[in-house]
């Protein structure tokens, strides 16, 4: 896992300019526009946002065990994210309050629906969660998805997967 410099890039739609992280700020006056920070803090005034500084990239996978990622984000279903453990970073310390998968929540009973599970085999445990697939804020020519979240000890962490977005019905 890296360290990622969040960029300052123009993302633009027709619909108007591009709120990746939903924080209330464009990607292209964002500071840090992949992870949610509504303050725009950057005490060091480095140009980078305090939200940013620290930001781990991790390995994910949308609907483990399906290389094809299709998502419907009308259907009123649910989609599995994994986070991947590795050697030098450990998935299950993810606090799934903090995850936003395309956009979409962590599902929730009276605990989140997540789970420890190893699904590409390397030993390493896994954070698997479903989210809610009409929750996304995916359109219809995005072809990946970006996690964000952070560890229960604070550390941000952005992860992202290739996706096929279909329509609904």
């Amino acid at each position: 896992a890296g360290t990622l410099v969040c960029p300052t890039v123009l993302t633009t739609t027709d619909e108007g300019l591009v709120d990746e992280d939903r924080d209330g700020f464009a990607d292209l006056f964002d500071n840090c526009p992949t992870v949610f920070n509504p303050t725009q803090s950057d005490v060091d005034r480095n140009g980078v946002g305090d939200a940013c500084d620290g930001v781990t990239t991790v390995q994910i996978d949308v609907k483990p065990g399906n290389a094809a990622n299709t998502l419907n984000p009308n259907s009123n279903g649910v989609f599995s994210v994994a986070i991947l453990g590795s050697a030098t970073f450990d998935a299950i310390q993810v606090d799934p309050a903090s995850i936003r998968a395309g956009g979409a929540r962590i599902r929730r009973n009276k605990r989140y629906l997540c789970k420890g599970q190893d699904v590409n085999g390397d030993s390493f445990p896994d954070l698997v969660c479903s989210a809610e697939t009409s929750e996304l804020t995916l359109g219809r020519n995005d072809t990946v998805l970006v996690l964000t979240g952070q560890t229960f000890s604070g550390t941000p962490i952005v992860g992202q997967d290739k996706v096929r977005i279909v329509p609904g019905r």
